[in-house]
């Protein structure tokens, strides 16, 4: 999969996270891009993001760097974005 941009990158990391993880379209409408994954807006739990990022590897076939999970970069919409266009 390659030329993929940051638009289709985002709304495909949108639809895991309505689809598979059960969160709320309504959040989207607010534009929490930045919010943490982990925090009072998406309370998603440590099974929830290992779970997301299983799919996401799936989904984007690409292999998610450990930094990029130790630098929290994987801890929100924009940040998971923007781990996933490094990779492609």
């Amino acid at each position: 999969m390659n030329n993929v941009d940051v638009k289709d990158i985002h709304i495909r990391v949108e639809q895991i996270l309505v689809n598979k993880l059960n969160i709320n379209i309504e959040l989207y409408k607010r534009d929490y891009d930045k919010e943490a994954l982990t925090g009072r807006v998406f309370n998603l739990t440590p099974r929830d993001l290992i779970y997301l990022f299983l799919e996401l590897e799936q989904e984007f076939d690409c292999r998610i760097n450990t930094m990029d999970i130790l630098n929290y970069e994987f801890n929100t919409i924009q940040g998971i974005t923007d781990v996933i266009k490094k990779q492609k």
